[in-house]
């Protein structure tokens, strides 16, 4: 984390990081375009690792695009699952 406990920022290294946002974003976009979840055809661990980066990313200012329609219902869905709220 850039900036963390007294290191100083890289700029660089804080750009990198929204780039690789941007990518993760980009490709989860285009998975969820062809498929309700992200590795079969029902709700995996890896959606759950991936709900868990993405509350992460919005915490710290890297949410979805708002163009990304697919990822962001996905992502209101498996929100709303019990499981999300305990």
């Amino acid at each position: 984390m850039p900036g963390y406990a007294g290191v100083k920022i890289l700029p660089e290294l804080v750009e990198r990081g929204r780039q690789r946002a941007a990518w993760f974003h980009a490709q989860l976009e285009k998975e969820l375009a062809t498929s309700e979840y992200l590795a079969s055809a029902r709700y995996t661990a890896v959606d759950i690792t991936t709900q868990c980066a993405i509350d992460f990313g919005n915490a710290i200012g890297l949410a979805i695009p708002a163009a990304y329609q697919h990822t962001l219902g996905w992502h209101q869905a498996v929100s709303a699952r019990p499981s999300a709220k305990a």
